[in-house]
Order: C-alpha cells, then sequence, then structure tokens
C-alpha cells in the first residue's frame, strides 16, 4: 500500500488528527511570513486566535474544537461542497492551512 493509501486509511480510521495528518503529509499548518502568504485567512490576519484556539497570541494553544468544526462554524455553506469533495472528506486541513499558504485558496 502506497503511502497515500495508508495516509487515507488512518485519517479515515480517526487516528491522525489535523496536525498529526499535516505532518504525516509532509505539511505544517504553522504560519508562514506573511511576506510569502498569498493567501491568508481572516482571523488569523486580524490576530484573533480565539475564533479557533483556546489562548492567545503568540501561543493560542489547543483549538476549541475539532478543526472541520471549527471551520463549519464559520463557512456552514461548504458542508455541501465537503459532501462532493473530490479528495477527503471533512478534514479541511488536509489541503488547507488555517492560517495562511502560498497558494490561492489556502491550499497547502
Amino acid at each position: 500500500m502506497e503511502w497515500r493509501q495508508r495516509f487515507v486509511v488512518l485519517v479515515g480510521a480517526g487516528i491522525l488528527g489535523a496536525a498529526g495528518a499535516a505532518a504525516a503529509a509532509g505539511r505544517s499548518l504553522a504560519p508562514i511570513p506573511q511576506d510569502q502568504a498569498v493567501s491568508t485567512h481572516g482571523p488569523f490576519e486580524m490576530g484573533d486566535c480565539g475564533t479557533c484556539h483556546v489562548g492567545a497570541a503568540p501561543h493560542p494553544g489547543k483549538l476549541l474544537k475539532a478543526a472541520s468544526d471549527l471551520c463549519f462554524d464559520c463557512h456552514e455553506d461548504f458542508k455541501g461542497v465537503v459532501a462532493k469533495h473530490p479528495k477527503v472528506k471533512g478534514n479541511c486541513t488536509l489541503c488547507h492551512s488555517p492560517h495562511n499558504s502560498k497558494k490561492k485558496k489556502l491550499l497547502l
């Protein structure tokens, strides 16, 4: 089984959290320097860590709830899109950064 298939199995089984899934894919969810970002998530840009995290910058800490549940709190309109998403259903941070990205649409 190739690594991508194992990765999808682990994520589907709930063995990896969002951060673990990103790390397993060789990606980081940590913010990049703003001058390198092409797209930036609104709350991150405004310094409003409390939208998603328990604490505040510079060490915001744990998420308030599961990553995708947080996404749908503000982006309820994406639920229908995710149901038809061609890659991975229900775990936004596998492909999208919650902070900022060098690619459009916060893609990792």
